[in-house]
């Protein structure tokens, strides 16, 4: 059977079943970083949709694979960060894009909240904070899905 990423956004899954807590995208160009925060997002109860290494695969992932949340390195080969959340939130609102990054910087912050990215996160931040930040993103993705469903009130 052949679901479609349409679908797969309407669909929010069972309650408490694997993945229950949200569908996850990981874009970051170092694999080492993706593989620890894949095992750390599933040990949550995650469900990692796939993981990108560059900007150019973290949109065509998005695109393919109907994530509730990208969470999404600012520095990364073919297209950054920055420019890959604008192109992920203008073709899908509903998706949230958390920014973590090794860069403490105003401007990158700036930048990310004006092109639409939920929260900007500095790299070494606590798992638990991660994970809280993650549940929120993912609640307000399905918000946005449910009002998008429905049309305006």
């Amino acid at each position: 059977m052949v679901t479609h990423a349409d679908d797969l956004r309407h669909d929010l899954g069972e309650p408490g079943g694997p993945g229950a807590a949200g569908r996850v995208l990981i874009a970051d160009d170092d694999p080492l970083v993706r593989e620890a925060l894949r095992e750390l997002l599933e040990g949550y109860d995650f469900e990692v949709v796939g993981e990108a290494g560059t900007g150019v695969e973290a949109v065509r992932l998005a695109d393919e694979r109907a994530p509730e949340v990208v969470l999404m390195d600012v520095r990364m080969p073919e297209m950054d960060g920055l420019e890959a959340t604008a192109a992920i939130r203008r073709a899908h609102p509903e998706v949230q894009v958390v920014m973590l990054s090794a860069y403490d910087e105003e401007g990158f912050e700036r930048d990310a909240q004006e092109i639409g990215a939920l929260c900007y996160l500095i790299k070494g931040v606590g798992a638990q904070l991660l994970r809280d930040v993650l549940v929120s993103a993912v609640a307000t993705a399905r918000g946005v899905a449910a009002r998008l469903a429905t049309g305006p009130a």
